[in-house]
């Protein structure tokens, strides 16, 4: 089954905020609204400004993660103010 939402993404120098879980063999879009390269994505709380993937901001940002991948789990902070990430989480087939 497929998750979807949003989450709000704190001021880096905060702990990053939860965005999803990415299990192997499934596909991640992710998107914001800020109109800035200002939100950036990392593996654990500690992501920072500094250390994370900036999230693009002209459209959505799509991924799938191999199936031979272990779980994992997506963070993000805002590099300035805080915004909106959304999410959407489809799973592969087994």
């Amino acid at each position: 089954m497929a998750a979807i939402g949003q989450v709000t993404a704190p001021t880096s120098g905060n702990p990053g905020a939860f965005v999803c879980s990415c299990p192997p063999n499934s596909t991640v879009v992710l998107s914001t609204v800020e109109n800035s390269a200002d939100v950036f994505l990392g593996t654990s709380t500690a992501v920072t400004s500094a250390n994370g993937f900036p999230l693009d901001n002209a459209g959505p940002t799509m991924f799938v993660t191999p199936s031979m991948a272990s779980t994992f789990s997506l963070y993000a902070v805002a590099g300035t103010g805080t915004h909106i990430v959304g999410y959407l989480v489809i799973p592969g087939r087994p």
